[in-house]
């Protein structure tokens, strides 16, 4: 996901204002409304001028991305699967 890399890589990032992306960023990047002609416009001049802005959202970045592990998916996955297995095994 083209939003968790930039977090990982302390990249400021701006990105559409929808359910997964605002869970997975979760406030360490500037969301913006997708249905508004001029919020992405917005977004990315209010990065380019802001600099503290792009500072913390750097700064946070790379600890939120630190949550998203092939470990932490696998165990997550798993669990979704004993889960399963015991609704279907009664």
């Amino acid at each position: 996901m083209p939003v968790l890399e930039a977090l990982a890589a302390g990249i400021p990032a701006a990105c559409s204002d929808i359910p997964p992306l605002r869970e997975v960023s979760a406030g360490a990047a500037l969301l913006f409304d997708p249905l508004d002609e001029t919020a992405l416009r917005d977004a990315l001049l209010r990065l380019s001028a802001d600099d503290p802005l792009r500072r913390d959202l750097a700064a946070a970045g790379p600890r939120v991305a630190a949550r998203y592990t092939w470990e932490a998916a696998a165990r997550a996955t798993l669990d979704v699967l004993v889960s399963a297995a015991r609704r279907v095994s009664g």
